[in-house]
């Protein structure tokens, strides 16, 4: 779960353009739940879960053109968001004899949230008729690499 504070300021320019920015907080919670690869006796996986509280900030941007008096076009984009967990609870679940090589401990961690491009465009048909679109495109490259560092390191949580 992600939480966003968003306090932004707008200028409108024109009758045609608006500009607009802002500065974005975020905070939430990170819970992660993910087999390992060890088996107990009986054939059942092992299991890591990690959990903490996150934060981070960022920013976003805005342009809103009026280029016809039925047309109206918005460009946003919000930044990525680092964020932050400081002091994490990691657990692992193995069989006893690798309980040294996975021991319980804390964890820092820089997770992403991915910056996202919006464009959207409403058109006016008719007095009582308006038609809307929008695309986004999200940079979920930001997650081709999540990195924990452990309190407790072993040369298997490295």
């Amino acid at each position: 779960m992600s939480v966003f504070i968003q306090p932004s300021v707008s200028y409108k320019i024109n009758e045609m353009f608006s500009v607009g920015g802002g500065f974005v907080y975020s905070f939430g919670n990170v819970k992660l739940r993910q087999a390992m690869p060890v088996q107990f006796q009986d054939g059942s996986d092992g299991e890591a879960r990690l959990k903490g509280n996150a934060n981070g900030m960022g920013y976003n941007l805005g342009l809103y053109v009026k280029p016809i008096s039925s047309l109206e076009v918005g460009l946003t984009y919000r930044s990525q968001v680092k964020m932050s967990v400081k002091k994490g609870d990691a657990e692992f679940t193995v069989p006893a004899s690798l309980s040294t090589a996975f021991p319980n401990t804390h964890f820092s961690a820089s997770l992403p949230l991915p910056s996202v491009v919006s464009l959207g465009l409403s058109y006016e048909l008719t007095a009582n008729l308006r038609v809307q679109a929008e695309v986004s495109y999200v940079n979920w490259k930001a997650y081709d690499t999540l990195k924990f560092d452990y309190v407790d390191n072993t040369p298997q949580l490295e």
